[in-house]
């Protein structure tokens, strides 16, 4: 890649290089191209037209595309997989899925597993059937991956999920979630009070609770999260699901695929980290506190129901699906 000013600069010097060292410069005219805003190299193309001066796009080419569906659905057609073709797959999607946006594909690949460890060919399970069509679809509708050059300031989001309902209060559990910018500062704040028939929706435990709030945050700071987006969530497992995209929980898998969900749209370049409570600014806001984040100049708000009640259909949706999968 070069500056258009110097592309024919730049190719004659790499032609002059190759000849001096006596190496074979292919002069076919499939690879011996111009220099070009858009161009493919070995199923990748790139390209350069959408916004020169701060990024560029990477895509799999459509011939890629094509091979691959093909390959998965004669995968899908055969209704098993050995060792050898599941290795060879994974290999092949494990290179795709590295020019499209998200980590949709991720227990896609994880689910290879078994089959590649397995001596002899096995009858495909009715998860990995739906996870290749996952596949299939990702790899058709899936965002391409935009490379950044601009160097955005990132943002900090702290999450929390309570669950120290009494019954005096009627308060079942709490949620909560604090907008931190580079400098400190804190921007905004949300909070929510779960009822029980929503606690009990999602599953009962802490660990849907804790990972909840990190895509409450997504939508509610949508205008403030920046790519790179550290979130600190308050419970290590919460971390564990976010960071491996995944849970034997079905109801904190779905969860994690929700964020997912997100992640992808929002193109988000998220760090998952675990913060104690102690130090959890959102500790306040779980428990619909909201003083401390005030007095620091958070714009403090309660998540809306409506948007949760949207939230959770989906939830369930997918939850349901991750059930019959495995039934």
């Amino acid at each position: 890649m070069t500056q258009e000013s110097l592309n024919g600069g730049t190719r004659l010097s790499v032609e002059t290089l190759f000849t001096t060292l006596g190496l074979n410069l292919s002069s076919s005219d499939k690879k011996n191209l111009d220099f070009a805003k858009a161009f493919n190299v070995l199923g990748v193309a790139f390209d350069l037209n959408i916004n020169p001066d701060d990024s560029f796009m990477i895509r799999n080419t459509e011939s890629r595309v094509s091979d691959l569906v093909s390959r998965i659905s004669e995968v899908l057609e055969k209704g098993k997989l050995n060792a050898k073709d599941a290795t060879g797959l994974r290999s092949r999607l494990n290179f795709a899925c590295a020019q499209l946006y998200g980590r949709t594909a991720a227990s896609v690949l994880k689910d290879f597993g078994k089959y590649e460890t397995s001596k002899f060919p096995r009858k495909l399970e009715h998860n990995t059937r739906i996870l290749l069509e996952i596949m299939i679809s990702h790899l058709e509708n899936g965002m391409p991956r935009t490379v950044h050059f601009d160097d955005a300031d990132p943002v900090h989001i702290f999450t929390d999920g309570s669950l120290e309902g009494d019954g005096e209060s009627g308060r079942a559990a709490g949620l909560g979630a604090v907008l931190v910018n580079s400098d400190g500062e804190c921007l905004q704040a949300l909070s929510f009070t779960p009822n029980e028939e929503q606690v009990k929706d999602l599953g009962n435990g802490i660990h849907q609770l804790e990972i909840l709030p990190v895509t409450m945050a997504c939508i509610a700071f949508e205008e403030h999260v920046c790519r790179p987006a550290y979130f600190h969530v308050d419970n290590t497992a919460a971390q564990s699901a976010l960071i491996n995209v995944g849970s034997s929980n079905h109801s904190s898998r779905s969860l994690v695929y929700l964020y997912l969900d997100l992640e992808q749209r929002l193109q988000l370049r998220p760090w998952i980290s675990r913060i104690g409570s102690v130090s959890n600014i959102a500790d306040g806001p779980s428990r619909g506190w909201f003083g401390e984040v005030e007095g620091l100049g958070a714009k403090c708000f309660e998540f809306p129901e409506k948007v949760l009640f949207y939230v959770l259909e989906d939830f369930k949706k997918k939850r349901g699906s991750l059930a019959m999968s495995n039934a």
